[in-house]
């Protein structure tokens, strides 16, 4: 008889204790992971109020100002979200899943309670304050909340397939907008034009040694011969060779560069206010410099000195336009470091597609110009019209960036 009264107390306790134990195992798999800043003090309050309600356990704060890895992580998902670089940005996590995504500071225990109550799925509702604003659909529930959250959800026996990351599509104006920027900077087309000319003046030497002679002092197209006679003795043929390898050059320089500053803004982790300053003030600068028609190439005279060398065959142009990779950073080096900081948070994956796009478009106008050349022939119209119209390249050039900087900093 005391081994049923036994049996039956314990069973008793064991039905009372069930709701507890099972409550405190819930509490343990309930985290509230915050993007936030130290200097926020809508975060501060946030961070308080849930570690008062359910435990210090079930917080976890990432810092964006504090911690490189949890600002870049903000910073993509940011993008990914379209609601803007705000914080506090809190993940509402259960069952070792993003159940919601809420901005902003919401002192309502009820509300946050009614989030835990969500099921994971792969339909994670958003919200502003705690205004409904939309959904965001994503693949892998358990993978998105791996590349968000790491640090509180515990990482499955099996390799989870992360899947493919893809910029946001805002990235697609601003590269367009930068790159074109950076394409009608006249600083590499001029000199591109000169290559060009003394690589027809190299040509023709042959037949015109002292025309030649006399222009390549100063590089004046005029002194060419005539268009039917350096087109018969192959002219054209070293121009274009000349003018790809230059081209290439250009291209494979700026890629290699891109990649290599890529990734040390990624150390920096620049915040958008910063990268539209520098829009700002480089275009600025790139205005004043073309009303002074002051140069901003470094090492011009050594560059316009090593021009006829360049000339004289498709490597050495080649290895001219790999020189000019640098000298020519302070000329256009703005737009170029403000796409890399925008895409610094991003992997490979992303990262060389958008730049090789980026510098497609980059060097298009020395595509255009190569090909005018070979199918007029009139090189002095060419040469005269970047001369004339180089100011106002680069004031179209410094518009551009500016515009683009007043997006980043206000939108």
């Amino acid at each position: 008889m005391s081994s049923y009264r036994l049996a039956l107390f314990i069973a008793l306790l064991t039905l009372l204790l069930l709701p507890i134990a099972s409550e405190s195992l819930g509490a343990e798999a309930i985290h509230f992971y915050i993007y936030g800043s130290y200097r926020c003090p809508h975060c501060s309050r946030l961070e308080q109020l849930l570690t008062q309600w359910y435990g210090e356990s079930s917080v976890f704060f990432c810092s964006v100002d504090r911690n490189a890895t949890c600002a870049k992580r903000f910073y993509v998902l940011s993008h990914r979200l379209n609601l803007g670089y705000a914080v506090p940005l809190t993940l509402v996590i259960n069952e070792n899943r993003v159940v919601a995504i809420v901005l902003g500071e919401v002192g309502e225990k009820g509300f946050w309670d009614r989030l835990l109550e969500r099921r994971p799925s792969n339909s994670i509702p958003l919200y502003i304050a705690n205004q409904f604003v939309g959904s965001i659909e994503v693949e892998n529930i358990t993978a998105f909340t791996l590349s968000v959250a790491p640090e509180v959800v515990e990482v499955p026996q099996q390799p989870v397939e992360i899947g493919v990351e893809v910029a946001p599509k805002t990235l697609i104006p601003l590269l367009l907008g930068l790159a074109l920027a950076d394409a009608v900077n006249p600083c590499t087309i001029y000199i591109y034009v000169l290559l060009l000319i003394a690589t027809a003046l190299a040509a023709s030497t042959e037949s015109y040694p002292d025309v030649v002679r006399d222009a390549r002092c100063c590089y004046n197209a005029n002194a060419l011969p005539s268009s039917r006679g350096w087109r018969v003795r192959g002219v054209v043929k070293r121009v274009a060779l000349c003018g790809l390898a230059f081209t290439l050059a250009i291209y494979v320089g700026y890629m290699a560069l891109g990649l290599g500053l890529a990734k040390v803004l990624g150390l920096l982790t620049l915040d958008l206010r910063l990268l539209a300053l520098i829009a700002i003030a480089f275009g600025l600068w790139t205005i004043v410099s073309a009303a002074l028609r002051k140069s901003r190439v470094v090492g011009r005279g050594t560059v316009l000195n090593i021009l006829s060398r360049a000339a004289a065959s498709p490597l050495l142009s080649f290895g001219l336009g790999l020189l000019l990779t640098f000298t020519l950073l302070p000329c256009s080096a703005g737009p170029y470091v403000v796409f890399l900081g925008l895409l610094s948070p991003y992997s490979l994956t992303v990262l060389i597609p958008y730049l090789a796009l980026y510098n497609l478009i980059f060097v298009s106008p020395l595509l255009a110009i190569l090909l005018a050349m070979i199918v007029t022939t009139r090189f002095e119209r060419v040469q005269r019209v970047v001369v004339e119209n180089s100011s106002t390249l680069s004031a179209i050039a410094g518009a551009l960036l500016i515009a683009i900087g007043l997006y980043l900093a206000f939108h």
